[in-house]
């Protein structure tokens, strides 16, 4: 009976590759996709933040892919559209950039770059939260999205083009709650996409203001503006 119900389903709402949604049985992202996939190869990023003079609290920053053409796509839909089923490939991605990297072979906990309550209830979730989720079963570390808070409703960061205004736009935005949680933790931030690393900066500065020993990042996405 279950073998019928799972045909059934199979026919009415046929899986499909999550990043050009052509149906496609066997994984989440078809064999012409991987393959359209502009690959950084996981060189660690040194961010646009560190090269204007600032003090960098990252130990570390990779990400697997360039944001462009499909990979783009999939993380608009990840982020406003609810297509959560993209997660799940763009975190395996994120497992290999962080499993093959000695930077987080210490690792003690996941935390997903947060969203203000504005923006959180206006989208329901936080698609950083969920890329972090997938990632957490992947490698095994846990993730706690109770710690870090952004206190303040900001403008997008993508919709700023001056890397010296992105930088003050996020500046003094984040909080720390529960800071005994991370006292000479490992912390690895999540992110969706690093263009000029001032958010996760921020973040990390935070984190180690209060108390974390150490705080690498991993990104889906590099943009590369």
């Amino acid at each position: 009976m279950n073998k019928i119900i799972d045909i059934l389903t199979d026919i009415i709402y046929p899986k499909r590759c999550v990043f050009c949604g052509d149906v496609y049985d066997e994984h989440t992202i078809c064999d012409e996709c991987l393959k359209k996939m502009p690959r950084t190869y996981c060189h660690p990023i040194l961010p646009m933040v560190a090269k204007k003079g600032n003090k960098l609290y990252l130990k570390c920053i990779v990400s697997p892919l360039y944001y462009g053409d499909i990979v783009r796509s999939a993380i608009l839909a990840l982020k406003f559209y609810k297509r959560y089923a993209a997660a799940e490939p763009l975190a395996v991605m994120m497992s290999d950039a962080v499993l093959g990297n000695y930077h987080y072979s210490d690792v003690d906990m996941i935390i997903p770059v947060p969203l203000s309550r504005f923006r959180k209830n206006k989208r329901t979730y936080n698609q950083s939260e969920m890329l972090a989720t997938e990632l957490s079963k992947l490698i095994g570390v846990p993730v706690n999205a109770e710690i870090l808070f952004k206190i303040k409703n900001t403008k997008a960061q993508s919709t700023i083009k001056k890397k010296s205004k992105r930088m003050k736009n996020i500046k003094n935005v984040y909080k720390v709650k529960n800071s005994e949680l991370i006292k000479d933790k490992n912390i690895l931030l999540v992110d969706d996409v690093v263009t000029t690393g001032a958010t996760l900066n921020e973040c990390a500065k935070v984190l180690v203001e209060a108390g974390a020993a150490k705080v690498v990042a991993v990104a889906a996405a590099q943009s590369c503006r």
